[in-house]
């Protein structure tokens, strides 16, 4: 990928005469958190390769229907904008789903675009069930959930202008891989764009010998329970008995670590499915362009950046013309196994050379917060992430203030133009001058994957109201039983408990705090649920209470920093 425009030539600045772009200094990439997102993302495969009277395993062990964030439009928005291409406006678009489980994936989507219609198609019949179950609870008019093979999808139900396939591609058999091409083929509308993800090589290629072994010693066991434990009990075996400073101990290790935190659904159907198929990316990319569609860009941002490689590598790489190919040398670097590709049709023009005003069409989000007040000279300034010491470090004054007003957002996106306008007014500073510097350092930010870019404004607020009103989605999934987590209004999926989780379901904008801690009393005690202190459970209702009152003040602060309220 190119690097990003350098800024215009700059006119005179501030009474300090600075006349040069100050560039925020650096220290790593988030390319490895990025990486183990996309290792532990793990499938959403509909079965589709189940024909005839065969029982689904995605019925007898269902997915779970999760939120995926990096697959929606408005994220796919943001990664076509910075390429200069133009997509529909999703609050009037028609989006398709394909293998979407119970709908996980699409009913916050539906929940905030109510004028957009969402389809979401899947073979297994019990999660298209569940998921219409939710639907209607919800009162989502505009999502339509469908027991439904890929390969009898149709042109009768018409265009869309968005089409998604997670963990499907790599799950299926080759004609229905095809048949998913197909239909992005002929069913995008001319300015549409799909997103498929699959599990990709060479990252695959070890992992793969793990697999067989696993399928090979489960394959005697008839219960997914069973399966998934013998599978866990083999790992174990292997990685006892093997030599331990080995390149292969290391494998069964790291494998053996993601089985350990992942739960039954992923362990049967990523590593025990009958059909688990990798790809190159250029393999993939040849099956797409067969198809008439082209490559428009990764949902990872900063995994195209030929920047985040070692420095002889990124050399190299920056005389590759072909993006595939660049793509794929980078792919053979980091080992890479899984990829969210995002596809468009192929007479469109994709701009590669990112120009740095775009950012001035976007909100920016940063969760970097500066480590000391901000003055007005030279002084670098740290700034810090969750508590540690960050990469970045700031020295110019204009820069370091910008940043600090992006911080003071909390991570909610912001626009950049009126905070550069308001600094470079307070600070004595020439706009333009400031803009230019600021759109650079941005640009290259969002590059390293250090900020975020969106096309969207924030949906949430950071504070807690008198009478707190929670994410809708998110109250109604907080009082479900069993349910380990809700979405929050950023569309992501949180982790909750049973007390966490009933709080969320009362912030419905009605109560006020105390109301809320009432009902939570009445609940607790009329429920199995205790409360405990250091290890103790608490019997005195004055004692009780007190800690009810904490929980709920907790649990709404926690829930405003996550994105969860909205009033």
């Amino acid at each position: 990928m190119a690097k990003s425009k350098k800024s215009a030539k700059e006119k005179k600045g501030s009474k300090k005469n600075k006349n040069k772009t100050e560039e925020i200094q650096t220290t790593e990439t988030a390319l490895n958190e990025a990486d183990e997102e996309e290792i532990l993302s793990g499938s959403q495969d509909n079965g589709d390769h189940i024909q005839g009277d065969a029982i689904n395993p995605y019925d007898l062990v269902p997915y779970e229907s999760y939120p995926y964030p990096m697959t929606h439009p408005t994220h796919l928005n943001t990664i076509a904008t910075i390429f200069g291409v133009k997509t529909p406006d999703i609050k009037t678009a028609r989006v398709l789903e394909l293998g979407c489980a119970g709908g996980g994936n699409l009913m916050a989507l539906a929940n905030d675009f109510p004028d957009a219609e969402f389809v979401g198609i899947d073979l297994s019949k019990d999660q298209i069930e569940r998921g219409q179950e939710h639907s209607n609870n919800l009162g989502l008019k505009n999502l339509t959930l469908e027991h439904l093979d890929i390969t009898e999808f149709d042109d009768k139900r018409g265009k869309f202008d968005y089409i998604i396939c997670h963990g499907v591609f790599s799950w299926v058999p080759d004609h229905v891989a095809d048949k998913i091409l197909e239909i992005c083929e002929k069913q995008l509308t001319p300015e549409g764009i799909a997103v498929i993800s699959y599990n990709c090589l060479p990252g695959w290629s070890a992992v793969r010998s793990v697999r067989d072994m696993m399928v090979y010693h489960t394959e005697r066991f008839n219960q997914p329970e069973e399966k998934v434990k013998q599978a866990r009990m083999l790992l174990d075996f292997l990685t006892e008995n093997t030599p331990k400073n080995s390149p292969y101990h290391s494998i069964l290790e790291h494998e053996k670590a993601i089985l350990g935190r992942t739960n039954k659904d992923y362990i049967v159907h990523e590593y025990l499915e009958d059909v688990n198929k990798q790809y190159y990316f250029h393999e993939f990319m040849s099956l797409a362009h067969s198809h008439n569609l082209q490559y428009l860009g990764d949902t990872h941002l900063s995994s195209m950046f030929t920047g985040n490689m070692p420095k002889k590598a990124a050399e190299k790489l920056r005389a590759v013309n072909d993006i595939i190919q660049q793509e794929q040398y980078m792919d053979y670097i980091r080992n890479r196994r899984f990829r969210y590709t995002i596809l468009t049709s192929r007479d469109r023009e994709v701009k590669r050379k990112i120009e740095a005003d775009v950012v001035y069409d976007l909100y920016v989000r940063s969760d970097f917060v500066p480590s000391s007040p901000i003055a007005n000279d030279d002084t670098a300034v740290q700034f810090l992430r969750g508590g540690k010491a960050g990469p970045i470090t700031i020295s110019d004054a204009g820069t370091k203030a910008v940043f600090a007003k992006i911080a003071a957002a909390k991570g909610a996106p912001v626009k950049l133009e009126p905070i550069v306008n308001e600094v470079a007014k307070d600070y004595n500073l020439d706009a333009i001058t400031l803009k230019n510097s600021i759109q650079s350092n941005i640009v290259r930010l969002a590059l390293n994957g250090l900020i975020k870019l969106t096309t969207e404004p924030a949906q949430w607020v950071n504070k807690v109201s008198e009478k707190p009103k929670a994410y809708k989605l998110a109250q109604y999934q907080g009082g479900l039983n069993n349910q380990s987590w809700i979405t929050n209004a950023e569309r992501r999926r949180i982790k909750i408990n049973r007390m966490t989780g009933k709080v969320i379901s009362l912030a419905d904008g009605s109560r006020t705090v105390p109301e809320i801690v009432d009902e939570i009393t009445t609940f607790v005690k009329n429920s199995e649920l205790k409360v405990m202190s250091d290890g103790t459970e608490v019997t005195d209702p004055d004692a009780i209470r007190k800690s009810i009152e904490n929980i709920v003040s907790n649990t709404l602060q926690d829930a405003a920093a996550k994105g969860i309220m909205i009033a």
